[in-house]
C-alpha cells in the first residue's frame, strides 16, 4: 500500500522539480533576451559595419564634396543685377527683407555646433558597448554627414537660385560678396547639416535601445535643436 504511495509522491515531486527548472529557464531566457549577450568591447551590435565600405564611401564623399565646393568658389565671379520680386511667390516674397546679423550668426554657430554635439554623444555608448561601439557611432554619424555635403555642394553648384538679399537693393548693396555665393540659396547647407547629423544620431540611440523611455525625446529634441538652425537662415536673409 505505501510503496506506490510513494512512488506517486517520488513522481510528483520530480514533475514539480522539472516545472520550476522550466520556469526558471524561462525567466533566464527573457532576462537574456532584454540585453545584449555581452558589454564592452565584446557587446552585439545592431549595425553591420563594413570598415573597407564606410570608410571609402566617407572618404570619397567628404573629398567630392570639397572638390564642388572649391570648384564652385573658383567660377567666373559675375556682377547681377537687382532681381524683380514679381516672379516670386508669397511666402518667398514674405523673407525678402530680412537681414538680422544675430540669427546670421546663431546660424553659422549652430551648423557647427550640433553636428559636433551629435558626434560627441557617440562617447555614451562606451559604457554598454565600448570604444567598438563608440567608433562604430562616430563613423555612422561622420558617413552621414559627409554624404549629405556632398549632395549639397552638387545642389547648389547644379541649380544656382539667388539669395533674398538679392532682391531688395538696400540689402543687396549691404551683402553682396559678388560671388558663387549670392546664388546658393537652394539649398542651405547650414540646415542639411545638423539634420543628417541629428537624424543619424536618434536614429543610433533607437537602435541601441528600443525599449528606451527617452526615444521619442531624443527625436523631438534633435529635430527641434536642427530646426532651429534651419529657421534662422530666412530670418537672417540668406535663404528662402
Amino acid at each position: 500500500m505505501l510503496a506506490p504511495l510513494r512512488g506517486c509522491a517520488a513522481g510528483y515531486g520530480s514533475a514539480r522539480h522539472r516545472g520550476e527548472g522550466e520556469w526558471h529557464k524561462g525567466i533566464d531566457t527573457a532576462a537574456a533576451d532584454a540585453s545584449p549577450p555581452f558589454s564592452g568591447e565584446n557587446a552585439q551590435s545592431p549595425f553591420q559595419i563594413d570598415l573597407a565600405v564606410d570608410i571609402s564611401l566617407t572618404g570619397i564623399s567628404a573629398a567630392a564634396a570639397l572638390a564642388t565646393y572649391l570648384y564652385g568658389e573658383n567660377l567666373t565671379r559675375t556682377h547681377y543685377s537687382i532681381r524683380s520680386r514679381s516672379g516670386l511667390n508669397r511666402l518667398d516674397r514674405s523673407v525678402i527683407g530680412n537681414d538680422s546679423e544675430g540669427f546670421r550668426i546663431a546660424g553659422d554657430i549652430g551648423s557647427v555646433a550640433v553636428p559636433a554635439a551629435a558626434l560627441c554623444m557617440s562617447l555614451m555608448e562606451y559604457p554598454r558597448w565600448g570604444w567598438n561601439g563608440v567608433a562604430e557611432d562616430f563613423l555612422i554619424v561622420g558617413e552621414t554627414l559627409a554624404i549629405s555635403s556632398c549632395l549639397e555642394n552638387i545642389t547648389v553648384n547644379l541649380f544656382p537660385r539667388r539669395r533674398p538679399y538679392m532682391y531688395d537693393l538696400r540689402l543687396k548693396l549691404r551683402n553682396e560678396r559678388r560671388t558663387v555665393w549670392d546664388t546658393r540659396s537652394f539649398y542651405s547647407g547650414h540646415a542639411a547639416s545638423p539634420f543628417a547629423a541629428t537624424t543619424a544620431f536618434s536614429f543610433i540611440f533607437t537602435m541601441r535601445r528600443p525599449q528606451s523611455p527617452w526615444v521619442p525625446l531624443v527625436w523631438a529634441a534633435s529635430m527641434a535643436a536642427s530646426s532651429l538652425v534651419a529657421v534662422s537662415r530666412p530670418l537672417a536673409g540668406e535663404h528662402f
